[in-house]
């Protein structure tokens, strides 16, 4: 008698509350663990990207190889600075190297920052990186284009250090290469904006 009426509804209720657990709570979680997965970067993209990558360790490599001549820049510092005794001196040498290693580095991080972003499909990220190609190609062109024809000599300009060139040519090659990646007609689609990606929605025991 307690069985049947007792026992049977209780193993039902059971039945009932794990049935709700498992298609409102427990399935519609694993669902809702299922998220839509972003779309794979074209492979344009991803060159970019690494070309932005490279450009970034370029720009660190360059910096330390011409603060290395530590030289050349006691020679700038004495030459900005006449009035000061060698112990200022040293000073100021120790300080612009600091100064250019910092700055430096916050523009790695910046770069790098930017290379993830446009990877993931943002494209302001591709505009700034395009204003930064495009201010890349105009100030080394202009560099080595016043070497070059011998207009640093006649403007009284110091040139800049070896290092310095060999950087910049490169980076003259690197920066078309990445825009014309950048935007290769197959990226297109990839950087068009997404509509939000809205979960199922979460159902606790009692259904709420």
């Amino acid at each position: 008698m307690s069985q049947g009426w007792f026992g049977a509804p209780k193993k039902d209720a059971d039945k009932k509350g794990s049935d709700g657990m498992g298609s409102g709570g427990m399935g519609s979680g694993g669902k809702g663990s299922d998220k839509p997965k972003k779309p794979e970067p074209p492979r344009m993209v991803v060159l970019a990207q690494r070309l932005w990558f490279g450009v970034a360790a370029l720009g660190l490599v360059g910096l330390v190889v011409r603060l290395m001549d530590r030289t050349a820049i006691t020679a700038q510092v004495r030459a900005e600075y006449p009035d000061w005794h060698q112990s200022m001196i040293d000073d100021g040498v120790t300080a612009t190297i600091g100064g250019a290693l910092m700055v430096q580095l916050l523009m790695t991080a910046v770069y790098v920052l930017l290379a993830v972003r446009f990877a993931s499909g943002l494209n302001w990220a591709r505009i700034v990186l395009t204003v930064f190609a495009g201010f890349g190609i105009a100030s080394n062109g202009i560099s080595l284009l016043a070497v070059g024809t011998g207009l640093a000599e006649v403007l009284k300009v110091a040139a800049p250090p070896v290092s310095d060139l060999v950087v910049g040519g490169v980076l003259l090659l690197v920066y078309p290469v990445s825009l014309v990646l950048m935007y290769h007609p197959t990226t297109k689609g990839y950087f068009l904006p997404r509509p939000p990606v809205i979960g199922p929605r979460r159902t606790v025991a009692n259904g709420l």
